[in-house]
C-alpha cells in the first residue's frame, strides 16, 4: 500500500511539473511572438549570410541589395521587396517560401532554404515595420576600396627655390619646407 502511495506521489509531482512546463514554454513562445525584432543583431547576419552573395554590395541580381534596411525597402528591378507591416505582401517573404524551385529564393544548390524560425522571424520583422537604424551606412562596393584603385602619379609641384630641386620627389619635399617656414 505504501508503496502505491508513493508511486501516486512521484507521478502527479511529474505530471505537475510537466504541466507547469508546457505553460511555460507556452509563455515564452507568446514572448517570442510579440518580442520586438533586432534589426541589427538577427535579421542583418540571417540576409548577410543567406543572401549577400547575390544581393550585396558585390553583386545585385536584379538591381536588389539586401545589405542594408534602406536598400531592403526600396527593393529591385520588380519594385519594394518588402511592404513595411505587411509580410503577406512581401516579395521577400513570397521569394522565402515559394514551393516552385525556379522562383524560390536562394536558388536550389546556390544555398541552403531559409528555416521556418528564419522566415518567421523575417515575417515578424516586416510586421513589426521593417525598422532599420536611420544611420545605418551602406556597405560600399570594395572594388571603390583605395587598395584597388589605380595609382595617379600626381603633377609636380612648383617652388619658390628651384636650386634645392634635383628631381620631382625633392619638389614636394620642397613645397612642404615652403609651406612650414
Amino acid at each position: 500500500m505504501r508503496r502505491i502511495v508513493l508511486t501516486a506521489i512521484v507521478l502527479l509531482t511529474a505530471l505537475q511539473l510537466a504541466t507547469n512546463g508546457l505553460s511555460q514554454c507556452a509563455a515564452e513562445d507568446e514572448n517570442e511572438a510579440t518580442r520586438a525584432v533586432d534589426y541589427e543583431r538577427e535579421i542583418k547576419p540571417l540576409l548577410f549570410q543567406k543572401c549577400a552573395a547575390c544581393h550585396g554590395a558585390l553583386k545585385q541580381n536584379s538591381g536588389l541589395r539586401l545589405d542594408a534596411g534602406e536598400l531592403i525597402r526600396k527593393g529591385g528591378d520588380s519594385g519594394p521587396t518588402v511592404v513595411p507591416g505587411e509580410s503577406t505582401a512581401s516579395s521577400l517573404i513570397e521569394r522565402v517560401t515559394a514551393q516552385d524551385h525556379s522562383v524560390r529564393m536562394p536558388p536550389e544548390g546556390q544555398g541552403e532554404k531559409l528555416s521556418e524560425s528564419q522566415i518567421d522571424l523575417l515575417k515578424r520583422w516586416i510586421d513589426q515595420g521593417a525598422v532599420s537604424p536611420a544611420d545605418e551606412k551602406i556597405p560600399e562596393d570594395p572594388a571603390l576600396y583605395w587598395s584597388y584603385q589605380r595609382p595617379v602619379r600626381p603633377a609636380v609641384p612648383a617652388v619658390k627655390n628651384q636650386t634645392w630641386v634635383r628631381n620631382p620627389i625633392d619638389a614636394f619635399i620642397a613645397v612642404e619646407h615652403e609651406n612650414h617656414g
